[in-house]
């Protein structure tokens, strides 16, 4: 090739001067001898000619195998194999046959290559060094024995050249894994030209080096310090740089050589380079194989469960697994698929308030929009795509109108009116991520976790009337899950505030394993903390002639319903279902739950009640583990270690969780989110284990079911209906019923 072809050459991509040609397997690490090229697709080793063509599986093992190499006089392929756990060395037929062990070393292994004269496999290796990152190179004849060490010291590529001479690499790896690194770990080439054993440092570039590979009078490997890794060569003294691919996307990876041609990946696809004539060429390759891994696989659904959602009226549920969009009565019917059946993938199924139509978010357009879904419709989806929100992180739908609060990875808080398509950014955090959004009844205030600095996360409560943001708590640490009651008197929410250290017991260390505490902010300034013992003082005073109740004022349009007024002495009490919150003081209104520190994770506000969660202390190493916990109450009844129940009243209706996600009798569903165990209860059902009660005036112990102590003078034994059972401690008694 003259210089003018060259430079005309070097104006031009890669992909410019050779067609691309689909390819049907992923191949990787490939290998070259004179007409035969082996490389690794489907965890095998596969042949195929040097012109391409329809390739042959060598090994059809249950272990990955990978860098495989041809011995020198190609009789022989040496490979990493992993057929008994961890990578070692195996030597086989090259054109086929029974493949053995060589090494039992149990550390990192990497096969390298041969000996010039083929009388042992190099391959590097920290068995023996003080840390996996620091390799040797070591030794071993493919016909078995010991390995033996190489005086180069720390080193993971070599190459032999002619007249003895041999180049190394060091911290070499692939630049294609940390693309563009220029830290003081990249990996740099050593060279000895005449065998001697004295090294020089071969280049000195700003990037990445690996795959070096001796042919001729000249050392080629792997770089991207111009941008995408392609194949380089320099002389044995650093001399002559030159670059001889122009790969523009994907990098070239995996370069290996027999003397004479180097073959490569890049892609999914592989290459032969030419030094003679400087010129690359893709190869067509053919795989006849089953293609398992893209077979239909039938896997349990609540094994992949992502989201999950009840209907408004508590009958059904909506839900994705695996990407894909289901909804399913609790008691009766098959599940229903929604949207596009096969290659998009649904996230967030939400029901809307109409009961019938949802919204999830998918990617059909090639990123994430939102879709509204509507069985009853010809049209059964609608894509959202003019809305750009980038990675959805949480989203939550209105109470009372089609409208949904999106968090995002760019730390935003978006409100979309799925009615006519408006959105707009209502907070946006310069610290961390927003999640834990929670609407009020009334659908006009939507409370969230916001990180107001590095260290700390408060509850902030954002009006949608209005556009604007307000602190509601001033936290110590962080405040998270926040919930409002549902008849619009307090936000609840879960704070890590608790700062009471306990001391290791085997060694001279204080710890804070619980630190979280529930508490409740009162919206209004004339609502009292629902844990204050109400005395026969206030109950006279209640019942005074002319006294009129804790009410809600109307909203007028001078405060915009965020300041109560007065309520009139002679107008009855309003009823209406507007919140209304006295900003003013509000994040020093904050009472904590009388039940101490715990784990507390996930919390649900119910109608004079609260429910959260409460996990175990537990071990690292103890099998009762928290996530293992949760997934065993889903699978077993009785397995009421989990999670425990708090009510804010001293007497409650029985409920019974059961549980099967897959079948319908599901009564409460839990998930993982955030390392946060997520709660949703049905209306109206019954609820039976580890049981918290507290009144507003004093706290209980859990209740045992199997631990029921009749009250002194009251008999529990009835003929028909619940069984009253009351665990008495010496100043709280807890009651509960049992079925």
């Amino acid at each position: 090739m003259t210089t003018n072809e060259q430079e005309e050459l070097a104006q031009l991509t890669t992909t410019e001067y050779i067609p691309h040609v689909p390819a049907q397997g992923y191949i990787r690490y490939p290998t070259i001898y004179k007409d035969y090229i082996v490389f690794v697709t489907e965890d095998d080793l596969w042949l195929v000619s040097s012109e391409g063509g329809r390739a042959e599986r060598l090994t059809a093992g249950q272990g990955r195998v990978s860098h495989p190499h041809f011995s020198p006089d190609g009789n022989w392929l040496a490979f990493v194999g992993r057929e008994e756990g961890p990578g070692e060395v195996y030597v086989m037929p090259a054109l086929g046959g029974p493949a053995r062990r060589l090494t039992f070393d149990g550390g990192t292994c990497t096969v390298l290559g041969w000996t010039p004269d083929g009388g042992a496999i190099l391959y590097a290796s920290s068995t023996g060094q003080f840390t996996a990152k620091y390799t040797v190179i070591y030794a071993i004849s493919p016909a078995g024995g010991p390995p033996q060490q190489l005086p180069v010291g720390m080193a993971n590529a070599i190459s032999y050249g002619p007249e003895g001479g041999v180049v190394i690499g060091r911290n070499i790896e692939e630049p294609a894994y940390w693309k563009r690194y220029r830290g003081g770990t990249v990996g740099h080439l050593w060279c000895d030209t005449t065998g001697s054993g004295t090294f020089q440092r071969l280049l000195n570039i700003h990037g990445n080096v690996a795959d070096p590979c001796w042919v001729g009078k000249r050392i080629y490997f792997i770089s991207d310090h111009e941008g995408v890794g392609n194949i380089y060569s320099c002389t044995p003294l650093g001399e002559e740089l030159t670059r001889h691919t122009f790969f523009d996307t994907f990098y070239a990876r995996h370069l290996s050589t027999d003397g004479e041609r180097l073959v490569l990946q890049s892609a999914a696809d592989l290459y032969v380079f030419d030094p003679a004539t400087n010129q690359v060429r893709q190869l067509t390759v053919t795989l006849p194989s089953q293609r398992t891994q893209l077979s239909r696989k039938f896997v349990s659904a609540d094994q992949y469960i992502d989201t999950f959602a009840l209907h408004p009226q508590g009958h059904a549920l909506a839900l994705t697994t695996r990407g894909k969009a289901f909804c399913l009565s609790n008691w009766e019917g098959a599940s229903i698929q929604y949207g596009i059946q096969d290659g998009v993938r649904y996230r967030f199924l939400e029901w809307l308030n109409d009961g019938w139509r949802l919204v999830a978010i998918c990617d059909s357009p090639g990123r994430e929009t939102l879709v509204i879904i509507d069985p009853a419709s010809d049209n059964e989806y609608k894509l959202l795509p003019d809305i750009e929100f980038g990675r959805v992180i949480e989203l939550t739908v209105c109470p009372v109108e089609n409208i949904v609060a999106i968090t995002n990875h760019r730390q935003e808080l978006i409100v979309v009116d799925l009615a006519s398509g408006q959105h707009g950014v209502l907070d946006h955090s310069e610290y961390g991520r927003i999640y834990d959004l929670a609407w009020s009844p009334d659908g006009r205030w939507l409370a969230y976790s916001f990180a107001c600095s590095a260290q700390k996360r408060a509850i902030k409560l954002g009006n949608l009337e209005t556009g604007e943001t307000h602190f509601a708590t001033e936290p110590i640490l962080a405040d998270v899950s926040p919930a409002f009651d549902p008849e619009g008197r307090y936000l609840y929410f879960l704070g890590y505030r608790v700062f009471n250290p306990i001391s290791d017991n085997l060694q001279f260390e204080w710890s804070f394993p619980r630190g979280v505490q529930p508490y409740a902010v009162p919206l209004r300034k004339d609502i009292r903390s629902p844990f204050v013992t109400e005395t026969r003082l206030t109950q006279d005073l209640r019942r005074r002639p002319g006294f009129v109740p804790e009410v809600a004022p109307a909203a007028s349009d001078d405060n915009n319903g965020t300041e109560p007024q007065s309520a009139p002495t002679t107008q009855p009490p309003n009823t209406s279902n507007r919140v209304y919150i006295d900003l003013d003081g509000i994040t020093h209104r904050a009472v904590a739950f009388p039940t101490g520190e715990a784990r507390y994770s996930g919390i649900l506000a119910m109608r004079g009640r609260v429910l959260f969660l409460v996990h175990p202390l537990t071990g690292a190493l103890s099998e009762g583990r928290v996530a293992a916990g949760l997934r065993a109450l889903i699978s077993r009844p009785n397995a009421w270690n989990v999670p425990s129940i708090m009510s804010m009243k001293p007497c409650f209706p029985a409920i019974t969780i059961r549980s099967s996600i897959a079948r319908a009798p599901a009564c409460a569903c839990y998930a993982m989110r955030r390392n946060h165990a997520r709660i949703a209860i049905f209306p109206d059902v019954k609820l039976a284990g580890s049981i918290w009660a507290a009144s507003r005036s004093q706290c209980s112990l859990p209740l045992s079911g199997d631990r029921c102590l009749p009250k002194p003078g009251v008999s529990n034994a009835s003929s028909s209906g619940p069984k009253i059972c009351r665990a008495w401690t010496g100043r709280a008694s807890t009651s509960a019923t049992l079925r």
